[in-house]
């Protein structure tokens, strides 16, 4: 028979703060038995090993408890995810708990789990809980066996070497092959498997005249530069900084061709057309980025980066060959006619590399300033909507109208700085 109390406990204001309840259990009850947890998990590892499934006897402890246990599958294998069993298992009388092994096989699994049932049945001396799983005739509790995490990463890392190894075994051809379809795709005027219906009149004409005359020829000059299955993609990286370096220099001098025609100082095209030009597509990078990101690292990143390299290396390259080039052959004629005069060339008369500052203090200051704004834009945003990036459309709207009157509020600024310095 089993008996049960309650104990509270209270502060000195008679207060209850704790309250507990004590079950006494008769000495004649041999309580009934149930698995430790109706459903487990199990880790494989490289070899086999074995885990030992708790059982335990609650509400009583007299006598002798004894019951048969098997194992099922459900979803593991015998003999593959685990080695099937089955054995009597005993309480002798005041013994509380016992185990059942269950060997696991190492199957080699990568993802998927696998489970394996154990049952208790034919009990003699006690009973099963009525409200466990498998009712008062039986008792039973399933086992999850899942990949160990030193297993997945193994195998991901020889799944990676063995998909490079492949990849440069096929490469000799494979990558031949992308080469010649990439000029192809290139010469294609249109890819007519992209369109619903097949385009006719002179609209279509027209695009098509249009695409051959001012796409093809950039498509073709660029698709000669090699796939990226070549030297491990250097030969493409290599490629396209040579074919980005030549389109920036063709946007330079038409840039300048252009203001020369028009009658605009070059410090004015300079910041304008070729900015603009060279600033465009770095611009329609950094969007897809950030439209297949979950984030906007990439596409802030890509414009940092971007600037970063037109300044370093559209700056620093030229520079450092100037400088080389004077320091190496030294002042002539013409250099020393116009330097040779100014206080700042007197301790570099043998010849140096001059760039002077110009205007450049005052366009400096206002862009610092823009920035510094841009940057107080960006952390406001993350603060407000959680990223640099999307958020509400009407914030979205107001804080590209606030970025473009930035980039104006310089351009402005810097061409009204130097059109006044020119007077003067």
């Amino acid at each position: 028979m089993i008996k049960d109390f309650f104990l509270d406990l209270f502060d000195g204001n008679l207060t209850a703060f704790a309250s507990a309840t004590l079950v006494i259990l008769g000495n004649q009850d041999p309580g009934f038995l149930k698995f430790e947890k109706e459903q487990m998990e199990c880790k494989e590892e490289l070899k086999e090993v074995v885990r030992q499934i708790s059982v335990m006897r609650r509400d009583g402890a007299f006598g002798k408890v004894v019951c048969e246990w098997r194992t099922e599958d459900v979803t593991a294998q015998a003999a593959t995810h685990y080695v099937a069993g089955s054995g009597t298992l005993e309480f002798e009388h005041g013994q509380m708990a016992a185990t059942i092994p269950l060997t696991i096989l190492p199957a080699g699994r990568y993802e998927l789990s696998s489970t394996v049932r154990l049952v208790l049945s034919n009990i003699t001396g006690g009973k099963f809980n009525p409200a466990s799983p498998g009712g008062k005739d039986s008792c039973m509790t399933e086992v999850v066996i899942e990949a160990d995490p030193a297993i997945r990463e193994r195998i991901t890392r020889i799944h990676s070497a063995l998909a490079v190894n492949w990849a440069k075994a096929h490469s000799s051809q494979s990558n031949w092959r992308a080469w010649k379809e990439q000029i192809k795709d290139a010469i294609k005027l249109r890819d007519d498997e992209d369109d619903e219906e097949p385009r006719t009149g002179v609209l279509s004409y027209v695009s098509l005249a249009s695409t051959a005359v001012l796409v093809v020829p950039w498509k073709l000059v660029f698709s000669i530069i090699p796939p990226t299955g070549f030297c491990d993609g250097w030969c493409c990286f290599v490629g396209a900084l040579m074919g980005i370096g030549a389109l920036t220099a063709v946007v330079g001098d038409v840039a300048a061709l252009l203001g020369c025609v028009m009658e605009i100082g070059s410090a004015i095209t300079a910041i304008t057309l070729v900015a603009l030009g060279t600033s465009l597509p770095d611009t329609f990078a950094s969007r897809q980025a950030a439209v297949q990101d979950a984030t906007a690292d990439a596409s802030v990143g890509n414009v940092t980066g971007s600037n970063s390299v037109n300044v370093f290396l559209g700056l620093g390259l030229p520079w450092s060959l100037g400088a080389m080039y004077w320091t190496i052959g030294g002042a002539d004629s013409m250099w020393l006619s116009r330097y040779q005069d100014k206080d700042f060339a007197q301790p570099w008369l043998q010849g140096a590399l001059v760039v002077e500052a110009g205007d450049l203090a005052f366009s400096v200051s206002v862009f610092s300033c823009c920035a510094t704004a841009c940057v107080i834009l960006l952390a406001i945003r993350r603060q407000a909507f959680g990223g640099e990036l999307g958020g509400p459309a009407t914030m979205a709207y107001v804080s590209s109208f606030f970025l473009v009157g930035l980039w104006a509020l310089y351009v402005g600024l810097s061409c009204w700085y130097i059109l006044v310095a020119t007077r003067q």
